[in-house]
């Protein structure tokens, strides 16, 4: 029967919430006891209290091994759970100290938590799933728990998610940078960008050359021999390190800083056929016409481009290079990259943090297998 609150202190046999726990989480080597709810200052919480089973032997925490004695018990210690009916769950358990052969007098290793940590792993894992939908602040108002809570299960699921990865069949990694704070702070960032999957790889502080030699250092000597495309922009650091570890790779040089280089060209060209005209006398058509040559078709407003189709007639050279750059356009539709960086990770102030918000959102990292997934 389900408890129903009478007075503070009123339990009952609690046996339908045994019942599903033992389904969906059950720990072996404990039992779940008595069930009571509690009038606390947030509201109401179900605490749930864990005991040993009589033939369990404690786990050291330092060693992970069987079999030393219980030295002593600690006071009762609460584990928050994942909230049920609007009401926050707890584990209720009398830490045992063990008395180990190797490490001394210890405090014991339970399954359901992990060292110091006053979330179970199941609840870090439900905020961190949740988190990859909302804001960590939204995610931390919504179940009553604090922004570093959410933080330290993102990280937690990060850490594991990162020692399981799988990089087996990587054959193209794109190579970006963002900027992030203030001043000249960037990251590097290595995707993989094979067309069946298109995940982030790996964060490096700072974008030198060092920076992108710890990556291939990171990936292993093997898995660079396999690569067959590598794309990146046109920082020198970058290409200098892929020549040097992936010379066998085809590189890409990625479209925006083709786009950039070809935009800045333009304006070169254009401003030296101004002086041009301007010496011999001739009339100067390509004056306030910067952002005619550099904007593209399809944002040019009607007005534009009927000025353009007469500067056309004209044979100009910047009007040539801003069609060439047109060509260029017509080329990238069959080379263009996947948009894999996103905006979501900006803001956060310390590059560890950053670092896990990013591997969070785009690493597509795995996550163990559980007998319920609880979202």
């Amino acid at each position: 029967m389900v408890p129903t609150l009478t007075r503070t202190s009123e339990t009952n046999d609690g046996m339908q919430i045994k019942t599903i726990l033992n389904r969906i989480q059950k720990q072996r080597g404990f039992v779940y006891g008595t069930i009571q709810l509690e009038e606390q200052i947030g509201g109401l919480a179900l605490t749930i209290e864990i005991a040993p089973h009589r033939r369990n032997r404690p786990q050291c925490s330092g060693c992970g091994q069987r079999g030393g004695g219980v030295y002593d018990r600690l006071a009762p210690r609460r584990f928050e759970f994942i909230p049920l009916w609007g009401l926050r769950v707890f584990f209720l358990y009398m830490m045992r100290r063990v008395d180990c052969a190797c490490c001394g007098v210890t405090v014991e290793q339970v399954p359901w938590a992990d060292g110091k940590h006053q979330l179970t792993t199941t609840y870090q894992w439900f905020l961190a799933t949740w988190a990859k939908r909302l804001s960590w602040k939204e995610v931390a108002r919504v179940f009553g728990t604090s922004w570093d809570q959410v933080f330290r299960s993102v990280a937690m699921a990060v850490t594991w998610g990162r020692d399981h990865v799988d990089l087996t069949g990587i054959r193209a990694i794109g190579i970006d940078e963002i900027h992030w704070q203030h001043g000249a702070n960037f990251l590097t960032l290595v995707y993989q960008i094979d067309p069946t999957r298109k995940r982030l790889l790996w964060i490096g502080q700072h974008r030198r050359a060092k920076t992108l030699l710890q990556f291939f250092r990171w990936f292993g000597t093997e898995r660079t021999d396999a690569l067959t495309f590598i794309c990146s922009d046109m920082w020198k650091p970058y290409l200098q390190v892929v020549a040097k570890k992936a010379g066998h790779a085809l590189h890409i040089l990625d479209r925006f800083h083709i786009a950039k280089h070809l935009s800045d060209a333009i304006d070169q060209v254009r401003r030296a056929e101004v002086r041009s005209l301007r010496q011999r006398g001739r009339q100067p058509l390509l004056t306030k016409a910067r952002w005619l040559l550099l904007k593209r078709r399809e944002h040019q407003t009607r007005d534009q481009r009927a000025r353009l189709r007469e500067l056309v007639q004209h044979n100009l050279r910047a009007v040539r290079a801003m069609l060439l750059r047109e060509w260029f356009d017509d080329f990238w539709h069959f080379n263009n990259k996947a948009k894999l960086t996103t905006r979501k990770a900006y803001g956060f102030r310390s590059y560890r943090c950053l670092a896990i918000a990013l591997y969070h959102t785009l690493g597509h990292l795995p996550e163990p297998e559980t007998t319920h997934r609880f979202c």
